[in-house]
């Protein structure tokens, strides 16, 4: 949900869990410790007081990092890319097996 969010030019409020970190930042959102009442009441305050040009910056910067990071096409790429190394024959190991 929250990638989708971003993809929206949402910007979100999320904890310190697991892989979130990697999505929210400063940049696209608030992100607070988990448990943590008084930080998620705050940031959810700062969301709701917040001006909407900068409500608008942090949906346009947590987008562009979904389409950086996880755009469907350039993660096929990288793994095709990934794939073919791992396919490719090392030449250190053919030269080693024909001794």
């Amino acid at each position: 949900v929250i990638m989708e969010a971003l993809a929206l030019g949402r910007p979100v409020i999320s904890t310190y869990i697991a892989g979130i970190p990697e999505l929210v930042s400063s940049a696209c959102g608030w992100i607070v410790p988990s448990g943590s009442e008084s930080e998620l009441t705050g940031a959810i305050r700062e969301a709701l007081t917040v001006d909407s040009q900068r409500l608008q910056q942090l949906g346009m910067e947590g987008r562009r990092l979904v389409e950086e990071r996880h755009d469907v096409r350039t993660n096929v790429r990288q793994l095709q890319k990934l794939l073919a190394a791992a396919l490719k024959p090392d030449a250190n190991s053919l030269v080693k097996n024909a001794v």
